[in-house]
């Protein structure tokens, strides 16, 4: 059965962190999937002024703008792949696990023995294939030709 979630990715200030001596506003993601919430901070601060409240971006006021931005951009775009990737695996996702698959690199070493156990399972099935194929082809040849499937 399909589950079809919602995800939501939103970008805001964190006012009560505020740092009282320079103005920075730390800047956080929030993801919620079906009502469920969860929350990270990309990193970055921002001057109140600094922030569009509407759009959810950096405004040009701001001396990092364009990278803060890009930065927000891209890990927009991380988190819903990550989530396709956490409902893929798992049928349901939830932000902690959206999360999670976002902060664990994909390493070479992880995806080359992915590529062997893929290796070795396509090697499995070819040869149930070429099992299946022998069988039938004995039957047919034992039967004339005329096979009728079991009753299951």
């Amino acid at each position: 059965m399909q589950v079809h979630q919602n995800i939501s990715i939103l970008f805001y200030r964190k006012r009560k962190t505020i740092n009282k001596k320079t103005g920075y506003i730390p800047l956080y993601c929030r993801v919620t999937i079906d009502g469920l919430e969860d929350e990270i901070s990309p990193g970055c601060k921002v001057l109140n002024d600094d922030w569009d409240f509407e759009s959810k971006t950096v405004q040009p006021s701001h001396p990092d703008q364009k990278d803060i931005n890009k930065k927000l951009g891209q890990m927009k775009t991380d988190l819903e792949r990550h989530f396709d990737l956490v409902v893929a695996k798992h049928g349901l996702a939830t932000p902690e696990q959206v999360f999670a698959s976002y902060k664990t690199p994909i390493t070479g070493q992880k995806q080359q023995v992915e590529r062997k156990e893929n290796a070795a399972f396509s090697l499995v099935q070819d040869e149930l294939i070429k099992d299946v194929v022998k069988h039938l082809r004995q039957r047919m040849a034992h039967h004339g030709g005329n096979v009728t499937p079991h009753p299951i």
